[in-house]
């Protein structure tokens, strides 16, 4: 169930591989838009899998969810989840310390795959059939399909 939230989490903060492959120069104002902000500028609402336990995400978020590589994100490393258990003055059970490191791989993994333009979400809501929930996300499908067809600039 976590993990799936922090699948569903990484997929949505992913900016799409532009079309042509080739990563452009970093330019601050050539970045381009997540998922996330493609969606709250068409006005939707993102879709996210139910969790019991909503404050181990937000010690994740916290603590991470990832740290910088040479090659872009890695997940955290165990010393910067010891460094952020000491600021906050934690002493965290080892079975919680694992579960983060995990789900910051989970996020990871998930943000390299999200990248693709054709890339399906890890999860939808499909557990009540309702006629304009699934023309909402065939809309959405084809929307990030053309604009992953768009000539990029």
């Amino acid at each position: 169930e976590l993990s799936l939230y922090v699948r569903q989490l990484a997929w949505l903060s992913t900016a799409l591989k532009p079309r042509n492959g080739k990563t452009p120069k970093p330019e601050p104002e050539s970045e381009p838009p997540t998922r996330l902000q493609r969606m709250a500028i068409d006005d939707l609402t993102p879709d996210f899998p139910p969790i019991r336990t909503p404050w181990v995400i937000d010690w994740l978020m916290e603590v991470g969810p990832t740290d910088p590589g040479a090659m872009g994100a890695v997940p955290i490393s165990w010393a910067t989840i010891g460094q952020w258990q000491h600021c906050m003055g934690l002493d965290l059970p080892p079975w919680l310390v694992r579960l983060l490191r995990r789900l910051s791989v989970e996020f990871v993994a998930e943000t390299v795959r999200a990248r693709e333009p054709d890339c399906p979400p890890p999860w939808t809501a499909t557990s009540v059939l309702n006629r304009d929930e699934v023309s909402r996300k065939v809309t959405n499908a084809f929307r990030a399909l053309m604009m992953s067809k768009e000539p990029s600039t």
